[in-house]
C-alpha cells in the first residue's frame, strides 16, 4: 500500500498520521504498520507530533519515527486489542537501538499504575529501567532526572523492582532518590521491603532520623502490613536467611542495618499503640531472640516504654 501511494502520487510519501491512531480494521493497521516500520523513511512524518530527540541519543534516519509518539500510542493501543506479541516484536529494534528513546515515549502515554496503563507498557517499563536504574548506562542518572517530572511514580516503582531483585541495589537506590530530591517520596511508598532497607541505609548516612519516619508509619498502618515487614526485616537482619523460608530470604545479601538503629525499630514498635496482643507478642519473641543472638542490643535498647509487650523483656 504504501509503495501503491507513492506510485500514484508520483513519488510523494504517505503520511505516517493515515496510519496511526484508531482504526476499526485493526489487524489491516498491524499489517500496514508492520510494512511500513520495515522502511520507516518511505512514510513523510510531518505534521505528526514528535518527541524532542533525547540529548542522551545520536538519532539515525531509521530511529526518527520512534520520536512520533502517536506512532507509540497506536502500537500499544493495537497489542491491547489481542496482538501483543506482534506488537512487542516491532519494538524490538528501539528496544536495542535506543533504549533511551523507547523509555521517553513510555513516559509520554498513561501514567504508571493507573487503568489506562497497558501491559505491554508496563512489560517495556520493566525491561527498560533496569538498564538505567542500576546506574551500568553512562549519563542514565541524567536520564533519569530528565525524566523525572513525567513520571515520578514509574521511576519509583522501577526503583521498589529493582530492589525486590537485587537488594544489593540500595546504595545505587538512595544516590537516585537523593538526586532526585525525592527521598521523602520514595519513603512513603507501599513497598515495605525496600522502603524500610532505604530507611535504615539512609539513617545510617545521617539523611533521616528513622524514629519519627517509623512512627508516622505505624499509624498510617491500620492493616499492620508496615509492622509485619518490619518484623520480616528485623529477622533477616539480625537472625540471619535460616530464620525464614529460602525463597523469601534469597539475595538479601547486603545488611546495612546497625544494632543501634535495631534498637530503635523495637522501642518503636514496643510503644505502638494498640497492637493486637498476637502482634505484640510477635514483636516481644522476636526481640529476645535478637538479644540472644546479639547480646549488645538489650545494652542498646534503652529504658522501658510503657508498652504491655516491653514489660515481658527480660531486665
Amino acid at each position: 500500500a504504501v509503495t501503491l501511494h507513492r506510485h500514484a502520487c508520483h513519488g510523494a510519501p504517505l503520511s505516517a498520521g493515515a496510519l496511526l491512531g484508531e482504526w476499526t480494521n485493526i489487524a489491516a493497521q498491524l499489517s500496514l504498520l508492520t510494512h511500513a516500520l520495515a522502511s520507516p523513511t518511505s512514510l513523510s512524518w510531518e505534521g505528526v507530533r514528535t518527541l524532542e530527540p533525547p540529548p542522551e541519543v545520536t538519532m539515525r534516519p531509521e530511529l526518527n519515527c520512534w520520536l512520533a509518539l502517536g506512532l507509540t500510542r497506536t502500537l500499544l493501543r493495537i497489542a491491547d486489542a489481542g496482538y501483543y506479541n506482534e506488537v512487542l516484536a516491532l519494538f524490538a529494534k528501539p528496544l536495542q537501538a535506543s533504549p533511551q528513546l523507547l523509555l521517553t515515549a513510555l513516559l509520554n502515554m498513561a501514567l504508571a499504575g493507573s487503568a489506562s496503563e497497558t501491559p505491554l507498557q508496563q512489560d517495556l517499563l520493566e525491561q527498560l529501567f533496569p538498564l538505567f536504574i542500576s546506574g551500568d548506562s553512562p549519563g542514565s542518572t541524567a536520564l533519569l532526572l530528565r525524566l523525572w517530572p513525567l513520571q515520578p511514580a514509574a521511576i519509583m516503582r522501577a526503583m521498589a523492582q529493582l530492589h525486590r531483585a537485587q537488594p544489593q541495589s540500595i546504595l545505587r537506590l538512595l544516590d537516585l532518590a537523593q538526586s532526585c530530591n525525592a527521598l521523602e517520596q520514595v519513603l512513603r511508598l507501599s513497598a515495605y521491603s525496600f522502603t524500610i532497607d532505604l530507611a535504615t541505609l539512609a539513617q545510617r548516612k545521617d539523611l533521616i532520623e528513622v524514629e519519627p519516619w517509623l512512627v508516622e508509619c505505624l499509624r498510617r498502618d491500620k492493616e499492620h502490613a508496615f509492622l509485619k515487614a518490619v518484623l520480616d526485616y528485623l529477622r533477616d537482619k539480625l537472625l540471619g536467611p535460616s530464620a525464614r523460608s529460602a525463597v523469601a530470604s534469597s539475595a538479601t545479601n547486603l545488611n546495612v542495618l546497625s544494632l543501634d538503629t535495631a534498637a530503635v525499630f523495637f522501642r518503636v514498635l514496643h510503644a505502638a499503640p494498640n497492637l493486637p496482643n498476637s502482634l505484640a507478642d510477635d514483636v516481644t519473641q522476636l526481640y529476645l531472640q535478637c538479644v540472644q543472638a546479639k547480646p549488645k542490643l538489650q545494652t542498646l535498647y534503652g529504658g522501658p516504654t510503657g508498652s504491655k509487650a516491653a514489660a515481658a523483656i527480660p531486665p
